[in-house]
């Protein structure tokens, strides 16, 4: 996993994964799209915006957004897990990329 960090410390890439792997179940939210319905089209990635309900924060944090399974989710579409930030407040707006693995359009609708 560090070599994955190519350019950084190992000592900070390694407090980067201790401060991930001490997840409280707590510190989870949602995250659902915007109102509006996005299109992905067929053997794409696209940076789908969504909210995140995030409570209370007092300052801008690094995050590792995992998606869960999701039944709402239309088959053929996968989401990655990344890293990102939210800002301080009580919502944030992240980027998530979403890829359409079909040879299709598939229309992702919205508050999913």
């Amino acid at each position: 996993m560090i070599a994955s960090f190519g350019g950084y410390k190992s000592e900070n890439v390694t407090n980067l994964i201790r401060v991930i792997n001490q997840n409280d179940p707590d510190d989870l939210c949602s995250v659902k799209t915007k109102k509006q319905d996005i299109v992905i089209p067929k053997s794409q990635t696209v940076d789908v915006p969504c909210r995140a309900n995030t409570g209370p924060v007092n300052c801008a944090i690094p995050v590792l957004f995992e998606p869960n399974e999701c039944p709402q989710l239309p088959s053929g579409l996968s989401i990655q897990e990344e890293l990102t930030s939210v800002r301080q407040g009580n919502s944030s707006l992240l980027h998530i990329k979403v890829t359409d693995d079909t040879d299709h359009d598939i229309t992702l609708y919205g508050r999913t």
